[in-house]
């Protein structure tokens, strides 16, 4: 449910990211996107899973962890894209949803995540804010990563893909713990 404004929600102090891999077929006139991967960093800890249930199951395991009123922070490189598949799948609350405009979502609450956009936050491309950050896991070029290919749910994916989806997710985390420890920031103030 949605955090209570009388009583104090309380973030877990931890950094987390969430993104998520999709193809697009047509289908007659029409365009389909679908998921086929997506990746969950809890910390320095990456989750893989290749359908919504498997990250339905993560959630659940994440939910029995918390605490009483306490809420994760996952974030997001452009929130608005996942959001559209997020909210096909889960509850939000028009409430507990904040867009700066129309399909611009900077953060949403589903469950016990609040999801915001790293992406908005920074006002960069995950690539420039990963190097002008100097992370470790910077964000692998995606002129290697072929877009165009056509990946379901059961496809095998390369070393390669497995890597580049991972650096995305560790990237965003390395980025807004640089920025925390840099500004003595804390996920209630950042």
């Amino acid at each position: 449910g949605r955090p209570s404004s009388k009583a104090k929600t309380v973030y877990r102090d931890i950094v987390c990211s969430f993104d998520i891999e999709t193809s697009k077929i047509q289908i007659g006139d029409h365009w389909h996107a679908f998921l086929y991967v997506w990746q969950f960093a809890f910390d320095h800890v990456v989750f893989i899973g290749r359908c919504w249930d498997d990250y339905t199951q993560l959630l659940k395991a994440i939910f029995r962890c918390l605490k009483g009123n306490e809420y994760l922070v996952t974030y997001v490189h452009n929130l608005s894209y996942e959001f559209q598949f997020l909210s096909g799948i889960y509850p939000f609350d028009n409430d507990s949803v904040f867009a700066v405009k129309p399909h611009k979502v900077l953060k949403a609450l589903s469950g016990r995540i609040e999801y915001r956009c790293s992406m908005l936050h920074s006002n960069m491309s995950l690539e420039r804010w990963t190097q002008q950050l100097n992370v470790a896991h910077k964000r692998l070029s995606g002129e290697t990563y072929d877009y165009n290919k056509v990946r379901y749910p059961w496809t095998p994916l390369t070393d390669y893909e497995l890597e580049y989806q991972c650096h995305d997710v560790l990237g965003v985390v390395e980025c807004i713990q640089t920025e925390l420890h840099r500004d003595g920031d804390t996920l209630y103030k950042i």
